[in-house]
């Protein structure tokens, strides 16, 4: 028998894990696979230990896992795989298949832009837009946000598209926006680059109210779960059964 694992984040915020959930909920509901259960990557229970065990003991042969990851860094290519792993002695018979996260898309950039319309519509050649990421130490993190940010200047036909971190890469947030102000003296609207509400995506609403109160023209679009694409396109990913080139590697 089949099971799919859901793997988010984690987070402290009760918020956070209310969207999380309810956002699992609502793709479980249409899912057409008989054994469903989520985890957490830290922080937050059930762990991915304790959503495998779930999953085994429902019967599960083979366990689908889908990392609710926007970005392949590091938590895809090392702390999933190196947990999966451990689990390798308990489940030797059982076939775990760890998927791709969902990565730079069209439909994913196509969703930033209708967000940002929403609220700011006119977007003009005197804003400048700062793409918020989470950060990584994986240095393919440039090349996807380039890939990023170089979408929505297409999208939007604006020039000042720029990207900073939240840790682990470089420009760090206050840098980030420190330049994006030197080249306009319009609006700077923040877009971050996170799926789900937590304390991460607190600090930059905080950010954006400091800047406010200090006179800045300073705005932020909401989470990327926000995007009804997104849930749309990983139910249609996973009915069909996901694509053939899931990683092979790691599977136990």
């Amino acid at each position: 028998m089949k099971a799919i694992l859901y793997i988010a984040h984690g987070t402290r915020s009760k918020k956070g894990i209310r969207e999380v959930e309810g956002f699992l909920q609502t793709i479980m509901k249409q899912v057409n696979v008989p054994i469903q259960e989520w985890s957490y990557l830290e922080i937050c229970a059930p762990t991915i230990e304790q959503g495998i065990e779930a999953c085994v003991h429902q019967g599960a042969r083979e366990i689908d896992v889908i990392p609710l990851l926007l970005l392949k860094g590091g938590h895809y290519k090392k702390d999933i795989p190196g947990l999966l792993l451990l689990l390798k002695k308990r489940f030797s018979a059982i076939k775990i298949n760890l998927h791709p996260p969902f990565g730079v898309q069209s439909y994913i950039l196509d969703g930033i832009t209708d967000l940002i319309n929403e609220k700011y519509s006119p977007i003009t050649e005197t804003d400048h837009l700062l793409v918020v990421g989470r950060g990584s130490s994986d240095m393919n993190i440039y090349k996807d946000f380039h890939l990023i940010t170089t979408g929505l200047k297409e999208r939007l036909a604006v020039n000042n598209v720029t990207s900073c971190f939240l840790a682990a890469a470089t420009p760090r947030l206050e840098e980030g926006y420190h330049l994006s102000q030197n080249r306009t003296n319009n609006r700077v609207i923040i877009i971050p680059y996170l799926l789900f509400s937590g304390l991460l995506l607190d600090e930059l609403q905080q950010f954006t109210e400091q800047k406010r109160a200090l006179g800045d023209q300073t705005f932020i679009i909401e989470p990327l779960s926000r995007i009804s694409n997104i849930q749309l396109r990983l139910m249609q990913y996973l009915n069909k059964g996901g694509p053939e080139d899931c990683n092979h590697s790691l599977l136990i």
